[in-house]
């Protein structure tokens, strides 16, 4: 079991600055829409690297369901688990993620769960959270 992965961030290629936390944040916020693009290919890749690793399930964390497809056409056990953030409230953002999370329930068979997951305290707005929840 492979119970935290990001396949959607398979296709980074050291994007990222590793080090301090605000940093490493920083850089996340600033290149993962580039990391996104045309990222299915090293997504399956991730897929195969799990299958041949021995995981059988696995819980992807995910903001963007990107992957969602690819992983209901492998052989894996998956939770999908819907990620929240914002630090500030917005009622747009709540409606925006109520819809991403019906989509993603409506994926669920025998072999997809889908989760809700809020990111963090310092990344989620308290009554944002209270209400994702």
């Amino acid at each position: 079991i492979n119970a935290h992965t990001h396949f959607e961030f398979s296709n980074n290629k050291a994007s990222f600055n590793y080090g301090s936390f605000s940093s490493w944040l920083g850089s996340v916020l600033n290149n993962g829409g580039a990391i996104l693009e045309n990222c299915q290919g090293a997504i399956q890749n991730a897929i195969i690297m799990q299958l041949k690793s021995g995981v059988g399930s696995v819980g992807a964390i995910s903001n963007h369901l990107i992957e969602v497809n690819l992983l209901k056409e492998s052989p894996l056990n998956i939770v999908v688990f819907l990620e929240f953030l914002g630090s500030s409230y917005s009622l747009e953002k709540l409606k925006a993620f109520e819809t991403k999370f019906k989509e993603l329930k409506d994926l669920e068979d025998k072999k997809l769960k889908a989760a809700l997951a809020v990111h963090a305290p310092y990344s989620v707005q308290k009554d944002m959270a209270l209400s994702v929840i």
